[in-house]
């Protein structure tokens, strides 16, 4: 997982998706039943519109927000509600509660792109608290009493929560330690087998470029140390897929 910086709000978040945030909130003071009760529609047509998603697909450099695995034609990836937005619970073994976070439907912070094993499989409905009786349950109480235990990338740093030894997450603090957890960061086959496939590539390339005794000054392996070079700045570039495990297997190694 990397940083992520979010543009500017996209127009209709702030236009349309405003409007209809008052107009939700509106309806539950009327009658919080139909919430309380999942009866109440949100509109994909604002919260997962082409402008939306596209500018969260540069800020996430068309990887998930989560895993960083790259999203393809056959895996577009699903716009992800960071605070569930009809329904949400602690974690798996608990109940699932209503109404979830309906008021930050089209909230821009809100607002991230996963894949569907993170989002479908892993995640779903979760958002876990480190103190679930702070939940917000309406457009009335406030987030900011609550902190969370997933760590969203574009608020906060997950390098402060989240390293890598070797191929391998591992948590540094209890959301770093939950975010692996609920999303099954450490654990998942295909991921676990494609994340550890480009350790061994890049470890094997980083042990040929400290340890091999060819002079420098041969041109043949200069130029081979110069392309290895450019091929490790792509890899801890955040374009590419698992660069925060790469930079930190290659970070401080290179001369």
């Amino acid at each position: 997982m990397i940083r992520l910086i979010l543009p500017v709000e996209p127009a209709i978040l702030a236009t349309e998706g405003a409007e209809r945030t008052k107009k939700d909130c509106e309806a539950y003071d009327a009658c919080p039943a139909d919430y309380i009760s999942g009866n109440f529609v949100l509109l994909r047509s604002i919260y997962g519109s082409k402008e939306v998603k596209l500018s969260l697909l540069v800020a996430q450099f068309y990887k998930c927000c989560y895993c960083e695995v790259k999203f393809g034609a056959s895996s577009p990836g699903d716009i992800e509600h960071y605070r569930p937005k009809k329904c949400v619970r602690q974690d798996m073994s608990s109940e699932e509660e209503r109404p979830g976070y309906y008021w930050l439907a089209y909230s821009w912070s809100n607002l991230l792109v996963a894949c569907e094993k993170c989002n479908r499989e892993c995640k779903r409905t979760q958002f876990p608290l480190a103190n679930p009786e702070k939940r917000a349950r309406c457009h009335r109480n406030s987030i900011a009493d609550e902190v969370p235990l997933l760590i969203h990338p574009a608020l906060e740093d997950p390098q402060k929560h989240i390293r890598f030894r070797k191929d391998a997450p591992e948590g540094l603090t209890c959301a770093g330690i939950t975010t692996i957890r609920v999303l099954n960061l450490d654990t998942r086959p295909e991921l676990v087998e494609v994340r550890v496939k480009k350790f061994k590539r890049l470890a094997r390339l980083l042990d040929a470029y400290r340890n091999s005794s060819k002079d420098a000054s041969d041109p043949v392996w200069s130029a081979w140390r110069a392309d290895a070079l450019r091929d490790f700045e792509e890899e801890m570039h955040p374009n590419s897929e698992f660069s925060a495990m790469a930079s930190a297997l290659l970070s401080n190694q290179l001369e």
